[in-house]
């Protein structure tokens, strides 16, 4: 989140993510550190991370469909994806170097997405968060935005973590 934070604030049109950039020698050492052998035993499900797309702002430049949205046009949006493009490139190379992660690649990849600021009521909320899901999901070679993040296939297929609020009125009493 700081690595991306820092290129909106400076203003810079992208992510460092060269492999002496500060990012990818802390995500090299991230990946280093949740080795099998370093989890001591413990059983990891997946992986993630502190960055998650805000739809409060997104959402409504999402379109009927993949081709006729505006989202893409996003600057902040557009360096989001060039952001996850690069950890998936590290987790799962096409290369012969070989995974910075290689604990990770054998497991699927949470991508966060906070709906929690999202109006419910809108009339057009659930028709856009599907599109939006189904375009995120969908590789841009057919039709959808999705360069690398949800190409992986069985168990380390990514998928979605999202993080919402229940609306005040639906509280129990």
């Amino acid at each position: 989140a700081k690595y991306f934070a820092d290129t909106i604030t400076q203003g810079m049109a992208k992510v460092e993510t060269d492999p002496s950039s500060a990012l990818a020698v802390d995500f090299t050492r991230f990946g280093a550190s949740v080795s099998a052998g370093a989890l001591s035993g413990v059983q990891m499900a997946a992986w993630t991370i502190d960055l998650s797309l805000d739809l409060k702002w997104l959402l409504p430049l999402v379109g009927n469909d993949c081709s006729t949205s505006k989202i893409t046009e996003d600057e902040s949006f557009q360096k989001y994806i060039r952001l996850l493009n690069s950890i998936h490139r590290w987790v799962h190379p096409g290369s012969v170097n070989g995974s910075v992660a290689p604990a990770l690649a054998e497991r699927p990849f949470l991508l966060p997405l906070d709906i929690s600021r999202v109006s419910w009521y809108e009339p057009e909320f659930q028709k856009r968060l599907n599109t939006f899901i189904q375009c995120m999901s969908t590789d841009a070679t057919e039709g959808g935005w999705s360069t690398t993040v949800f190409t992986a296939s069985g168990t380390s297929r990514a998928k979605w973590l999202l993080s919402f609020a229940v609306p005040v009125d639906q509280y129990a009493t």
